[in-house]
């Protein structure tokens, strides 16, 4: 499973597209919540990447499958209003 911290950020760390075990999701989806330095390099490397709204809804949906994303919520709005307030 990969490590995620701010130590060995590297692109890859953020690619939601190429995260298809839900343990993997769930991972990076726990540390973005608890970290707003992570969660801001995050947003900055998906809208760079021009990651969509909706990838960033299928990550969430995979990280917790349960609540369809629910539980991470936080993100997906954040992320929203990054976008916004950069013009996107």
């Amino acid at each position: 499973a990969p490590n995620f911290n701010l130590a060995n950020l590297n692109e890859e760390m953020f690619n939601v597209a190429a995260l298809t075990k839900r343990a993997d999701a769930k991972k990076l989806a726990k540390q973005l919540m608890g970290n707003d330095k992570l969660a801001d390099a995050a947003y900055i490397w998906w809208q760079h990447n021009r990651v969509t709204l909706d990838q960033i809804d299928t990550f969430l949906k995979l990280a917790s499958r349960k609540t369809q994303g629910a539980k991470y919520n936080q993100i997906y709005n954040s992320y929203m209003m990054h976008l916004g307030l950069t013009g996107y």
